[in-house]
């Protein structure tokens, strides 16, 4: 599975190498993408809350796609760091939340669904980078709105990110049991 994403990273980052040398011979870095990708989420949030959702999902797109190119330029130019991978990190989590509350506040999601789905977010997202692994069922999922209405959409995200965290968990298992059958073999 991790050489499935880890391939489907370097397509990403092949396909947006063009785009984000735009970005670095402009001297960006990727927080400065990050913190781009955090002000059109929390632009995403307000319209939500004034119930423009067309507006909103247009800057919602925007700041998924800002959230991707941070990371294609620090892979593409060598920009990777501990720093801005929390910077990511914490910046797309409470981009979330803001954009989630803002749902909340203008009566879309019920704050229980609110809860339980940003509390399935923070659980995956405090094995994703251990084991390699994230299904990614968080801003984008937003989109399904068109298809479904926003508890629905909630519901989904819960559920797949709690779907997530056990794969994680299971991932982080097999690879235990590994190195322990790979000690005792040695022995």
């Amino acid at each position: 599975m991790y050489h499935f994403i880890s391939n489907l990273t370097k397509l990403t980052d092949n396909v947006f190498r063009p785009i984000v040398t735009i970005f670095y011979n402009l001297k960006l870095k990727p927080n400065h993408l990050s913190m781009i990708s955090f002000l059109l989420g929390v632009s995403s949030a307000l319209y939500f809350y004034f119930g423009i959702l067309n507006i909103g999902f247009i800057f919602l797109a925007f700041c998924i796609l800002f959230d991707m190119f941070d990371g294609a330029l620090a892979r593409n130019f060598n920009f990777v760091s501990k720093q801005g991978e929390y910077m990511d990190l914490y910046s797309d989590r409470l981009s979330e939340l803001i954009i989630f509350v803002s749902l909340y506040l203008s009566g879309f999601v019920n704050f229980k669904l609110l809860l339980l789905a940003y509390y399935a977010i923070i659980l995956s997202s405090s094995l994703r980078k251990k084991a390699k692994f994230d299904l990614g069922f968080k801003r984008i999922t937003l989109f399904l709105y068109f298809i479904f209405n926003f508890e629905v959409v909630f519901q989904i995200i819960f559920v797949g990110n709690l779907i997530s965290f056990v794969m994680q968990l299971l991932i982080l298992d097999y690879e235990l049991d590994r190195k322990q059958v790979e000690q005792k073999l040695k022995v």
